[in-house]
């Protein structure tokens, strides 16, 4: 029984354990990815509602706003979302 179970984790950790640290580590350049997206302050209308659309395009992305252990994801995006509309009245 214990040379099945040390067949069975050798083999999980040659064949599965790759792939796990592998999706891991794209799923953090994901959200690498998607919080820089959120960090970005539109100097337009158009980029602004771009990026409003892109946060609730799709759950893994708005997840990013509300699954974390803190605010800050969402206080980063909503203060560009500020920051770009000041910009916009300032230029209007």
């Amino acid at each position: 029984m214990h040379r099945d179970l040390n067949y069975q984790t050798a083999d999980y950790e040659k064949t599965v354990r790759p792939a796990e640290r592998a999706a891991d580590e794209m799923a953090d350049k994901r959200y690498e990815a998607v919080q820089t997206v959120f960090d970005i302050v539109p100097p337009t209308l158009g980029g602004l509602r771009a990026k409003i659309d892109f946060a609730m395009s799709a759950d893994h992305v708005t997840d990013c706003l509300r699954h974390t252990e803190t605010d800050e994801p969402l206080r980063d995006f909503l203060n560009a979302v500020y920051e770009s509309a000041r910009l916009l009245a300032v230029r209007s």
